[in-house]
């Protein structure tokens, strides 16, 4: 039949492709970026700064094809995680931030975690009302269901260091009341039943996000961040980043605080931090950058003329700019009291193939099947673009931290 003869010719010429893949061109297109960081002390001068080149991930490349086909949102990203309703986009509802509430633990670029929703389209990522009306015959729901953008929005970062249990913890780490232990009152004054509460004594639903894949379980584990009782920074080897790094290992998260439970989740007094066993756990604490619709002036998201020869002409580079600003009143922030060691740079979808949810879960033999689940699952907090460790910065209450991801192509 003609089209079984059309399917065979198809066939070879794939095949012909593949043999000739090593001689295709790539269109003089691919990702490169880099990182960079300053640390600021509270009278504003530099005492940190730290670039390197990051690694760009397998994630990136197909949230790119989906951009090139002007498919820029997706209706898929906050989902249910073992009950809990988990956010990869900040709440658009202005009663979820405001002075006295935070109901995602995300934050905005330069400001305290408690704060308002004002200039939420400006500062966020939801699609224009004024390029996506409802009543230009597009989907009713292209403005409700269309929100999370497969472009980066947003970055999280990490001590490097999480554990499932108290016994995952080594000996010598355990056992130690020096400085180089997390029996030291500066790495926690961990024991078993502090360190295991809301991991495994009584786990906390929103303690959702990890870098621990079950595989046998197809699901994130619960972890909890601790500071590294090391003080360099982490090797490929202590925290390899490559092309299928799917999340930040010992993410800052926000202890379940949400503004109005400080009671029983932080200290009784500024400068506030988390306390007992809530540090360590909670939803992931994104930032997210100022976003412009128009790249103008005053964004954190901007596009640039290229830097690189033969680009000059070009724009060919995009800076995403995030800081973490000082608490002069002792406010609780997230990030203080931890040295940071890893980063990655987010967009708000979830990672799905054909934008469908795998109705599998994991459990029988299709291979395809299960990477596609397990990919869905291991990004809760949406899409990773690229990763890198990084030179160890302490963030505390006085200190303010700014950091630069750029994207070339």
């Amino acid at each position: 039949m003609l089209k079984d003869d059309i399917a065979e010719t198809v066939k070879e010429l794939e095949a012909e492709a593949q043999r000739k893949d090593n001689n295709m061109d790539d269109m003089n297109m691919q990702f490169k970026g880099e990182l960079e960081i300053w640390g600021l002390d509270k009278d504003g001068k530099i005492y940190h700064h730290d670039k390197q080149h990051n690694v760009v991930t397998n994630w990136a490349k197909h949230a790119t094809m989906h951009l090139m086909t002007g498919e820029v949102y997706t209706t898929h990203g906050d989902r249910v995680v073992n009950g809990f309703g988990a956010r990869s986009r900040r709440s658009p509802v202005s009663l979820d931030h405001s002075n006295t509430a935070n109901v995602d633990g995300t934050l905005i670029s330069n400001e305290q975690y408690l704060g308002d929703n004002s200039s939420y389209e400006k500062y966020w990522s939801l699609p224009n009302t004024a390029e996506y009306p409802p009543s230009a015959g597009l989907d009713d729901n292209i403005v409700d269901g269309y929100v999370y953008p497969f472009f980066p929005t947003k970055m999280l970062f990490g001590t490097g260091i999480e554990y499932r249990s108290w016994q995952d913890v080594s000996d010598d780490e355990r056992a130690g009341s020096d400085q180089g232990g997390y029996g030291n009152a500066s790495n926690g004054s961990w024991d078993q039943p502090t360190f295991e509460e809301f991991i495994i004594t009584n786990p906390n639903d929103e303690n959702f996000y990890s870098n621990y894949w079950d595989g046998a379980a197809f699901e994130l584990s619960k972890t909890r961040t601790v500071n590294d009782v090391y003080s360099a920074a982490l090797s490929d080897e202590d925290n390899p980043v490559d092309e299928d790094s799917f999340g930040v290992k010992g993410a800052i998260k926000n202890a379940t605080y949400n503004g109005t439970n400080g009671i029983t989740v932080l200290t009784g007094s500024a400068p506030f931090f988390a306390t007992g066993s809530y540090r360590g756990i909670g939803q992931p604490s994104f930032i997210y950058a100022r976003r412009d619709l128009r790249f103008m002036q005053d964004s954190e998201a901007k596009l640039e003329m290229g830097l690189i020869a033969g680009t000059e002409h070009l724009e060919s580079k995009i800076t995403f700019t995030v800081i973490m600003p000082k608490q002069e009143a002792g406010e609780f922030y997230p990030y203080n009291g931890y040295t940071l060691k890893v980063a990655g740079l987010f967009a708000d979808s979830a990672m799905l193939l054909r934008n469908t949810v795998p109705a599998d879960n994991g459990d029988n033999d299709d291979t395809t099947t299960q990477l596609e689940y397990s990919s869905y699952q291991k990004m809760p907090g949406g899409l990773m673009w690229a990763t890198r460790n990084i030179a160890p910065i302490f963030k505390s209450h006085d200190s303010t931290i700014i950091a630069q991801w750029s994207v070339y192509l």
